[in-house]
């Protein structure tokens, strides 16, 4: 067995095992309760005019942008400008990595904080962790725990926030809330398995307040493949002593080496993703679910 397999079989055994009972979400449709599903979305290149995307403090959510942040060791990432115009990531359109290029993705939610569209009244806080694994390749489902529904308050939720918190289990993963790696385009293995510190957040689009009258089921859909773009992974050289002695070595992405790589990735977490209806509570994205977009992503991760 090897790492990768290892890893799969411990954290599917040990998440699993401390699973809340009653945690699974069955009120799908059910009066006063809204269902979440997490999912992946693979298929942004496809998406229609005055699609949502990155909606950092100041920016607009008029159009996703066409490529992760740009980013090379030894300069700083701005993340100004963009195909989609304010949105705060930066990069060369249609750059995002290949398809191929990605072997996992798995983030970790220490809570759900949904925010009612009333300020005077509190968060509804879905307490976790929960672990996301977005290609469906580590843990065999998608979110361990299941998200449990989130009971609607009066006037209806506008917004979603979900702080990245370590997992407490396996030791593999344990004191980490991002495991992401893959092979870019010259073959060099990149990884990055950290603590990564920040807040996924997601608004309200264009004023429609999500309430189980009008979205009683939505998909936060997210786009690993432009956390990072290519030219940033390309052009970012890895460290001698990283990877195995006597071996090509890896670019292992440290936040005291990597800076700029490490903030285009918290920048690409919930900046490029999106929340949609899921019209016919499958909790897949099917092409239809694409015309029902009801959040976008933020790409201020503080």
């Amino acid at each position: 067995m090897n790492k990768t397999q290892h890893f799969a079989l411990v954290l599917a055994l040990s998440v699993g095992a401390c699973a809340p009972k009653g945690s699974s979400s069955t009120g799908v449709g059910n009066p006063g309760v809204i269902s979440l599903s997490i999912v992946l979305d693979d298929e942004f290149d496809a998406q229609p005019e005055g699609f949502g995307g990155a909606t950092g403090e100041g920016g607009s959510s008029a159009s996703e942008p066409q490529g992760g942040a740009v980013a090379t060791a030894g300069a700083d990432s701005t993340g100004a400008g963009g195909a989609g115009g304010g949105t705060g990531v930066s990069g060369p359109e249609g750059d995002p990595l290949p398809r191929a290029s990605v072997r996992h993705a798995l983030i970790v939610l220490g809570s759900l904080r949904w925010l009612p569209c009333d300020t005077t009244l509190e968060p509804v806080v879905l307490r976790g962790p929960f672990s996301v694994d977005l290609l469906g390749n580590l843990l065999g489902e998608r979110t361990q725990p299941p998200i449990p529904d989130a009971v609607e308050p009066a006037g209806g939720f506008c917004g979603l926030e979900a702080p990245l918190a370590p997992a407490f289990a396996p030791d593999s993963l344990a004191g980490r809330s991002l495991f992401f790696d893959g092979v870019r385009s010259d073959g060099t293995p990149f990884v990055l398995d950290a603590n990564v510190e920040a807040t996924l957040r997601v608004r309200r689009h264009d004023s429609i307040v999500w309430n189980a009258a009008m979205t009683p089921a939505v998909l936060w859909a997210f786009r690993p493949r432009r956390w990072l773009s290519r030219m940033a992974l390309d052009q970012t050289p890895p460290m001698p002593e990283d990877g195995e002695a006597g071996a090509p070595p890896d670019l292992v992405v440290d936040v005291n080496r990597h800076p700029p790589l490490l903030g285009a990735v918290r920048r690409g977490l919930a900046g490029n993703s999106s929340l949609f209806r899921d019209l016919n509570e499958n909790r897949r994205l099917d092409p239809e679910d694409r015309e029902a977009l009801v959040g976008d992503g933020s790409d201020d991760p503080d």
